[in-house]
């Protein structure tokens, strides 16, 4: 990855969310390398895409199915009143990197 660039990738598993908000970390954050958090809302599923940030100018390397990031799931005291499954949400199901779809 050249220095001061950002990647779009996808989870290789298909994710099945439960009603939790997961911030993502990891220690490549040493070498500048920077995941974007990005809550998943609840009954969401689908591959994740995770957007990767080199904020050096050197380059670095990234490595297919090593760890970036990690997914904390929180539990509630309840449900969630609307799920994402019930808005029937534009990003729902999604296979592979999946850009922005606006409006």
């Amino acid at each position: 990855m050249d220095g001061f660039c950002t990647a779009l990738v996808s989870t290789a598993p298909t994710i099945l969310w439960p009603a939790l908000s997961p911030p993502c970390t990891h220690t490549y954050a040493r070498c500048g390398i920077i995941v974007n958090v990005t809550p998943l809302e609840p009954e969401w599923e689908g591959q994740v895409t995770i957007e990767i940030s080199n904020t050096t100018p050197l380059p670095a390397k990234i490595y297919a199915n090593e760890g970036i990031c990690q997914f904390l799931f929180l539990q509630g005291n309840e449900p969630c009143e609307i799920s994402y499954a019930d808005k029937a949400g534009k990003y729902m199901h999604q296979r592979g990197v999946a850009l922005p779809r606006l409006g």
